[in-house]
C-alpha cells in the first residue's frame, strides 16, 4: 500500500519523547496498491533541496537508509530488495510521475506560474522553483534515455 501523495506538505513532525521525532502523514485520498518506489521518488523529487537532488551519492545514501529501515521493519523479509533494484524502481517511478507533471500539473502553464508559486507551501518543489523544474526535466530525459537503451528493464 502506498500513500500516493507523499510530500513534505502532507507530513506533520513533532518533538517526541527522549528527542525522538513523531511523524504523522495526512491526506490519504490517493492511497492505493503500488510499489513503495512511487512514494519514495515522489517525496524526494517533490520536496528535497536541489543540492540533494544533484548529488547521486546522497540519493544512494538515502535509498540505502530506506532499505535498512525496511529490513528492520520487516524483520529481514525484504532482503531481496537490493539498492540496484530499488534505484531501478525509483527511476521507473520518475517516468510515471512525469506523466502527472507534464500532462496535468504544468499543462498550459508558463514560467510565471512556477515563479509566482515560490512561497506556496502545498506545491511540489518543481512547481515553485525553475531550478527544480529544470532538474526534473533533465532527470526525466536521462531516465528516458536509459529506458530506451534497455538498462531499466
Amino acid at each position: 500500500v502506498i500513500h500516493g501523495d507523499f510530500k513534505t506538505a502532507n507530513v506533520f513532525l513533532a518533538a517526541g519523547a527522549g528527542g525522538a521525532i513523531d511523524v504523522a502523514p495526512i491526506d490519504f485520498q490517493w492511497v492505493g496498491v503500488g510499489r513503495p518506489a512511487l512514494d519514495i521518488q515522489y517525496l524526494l523529487v517533490s520536496s528535497a533541496h536541489l543540492n540533494l537532488l544533484l548529488d547521486p551519492a546522497t540519493w544512494d545514501e538515502l535509498l540505502q537508509g530506506y532499505l535498512a529501515v525496511l529490513s528492520t521493519a520487516t524483520h529481514g523479509r525484504s532482503a531481496g530488495c537490493t539498492l540496484v533494484e530499488l534505484k531501478r524502481h525509483v527511476s521507473l517511478a520518475m517516468l510515471e510521475y512525469a506523466r502527472t507533471v507534464f500532462g496535468y500539473q504544468l499543462q498550459g502553464k508558463k514560467v510565471g506560474w512556477v515563479t509566482g508559486g515560490a512561497e506556496t507551501l502545498g506545491r511540489c518543489a518543481h512547481n515553485r522553483s525553475v531550478a527544480h523544474l529544470l532538474w526534473f526535466i533533465r532527470a526525466v530525459e536521462t531516465t528516458l534515455a536509459r529506458f530506451e537503451e534497455g538498462s531499466l528493464l
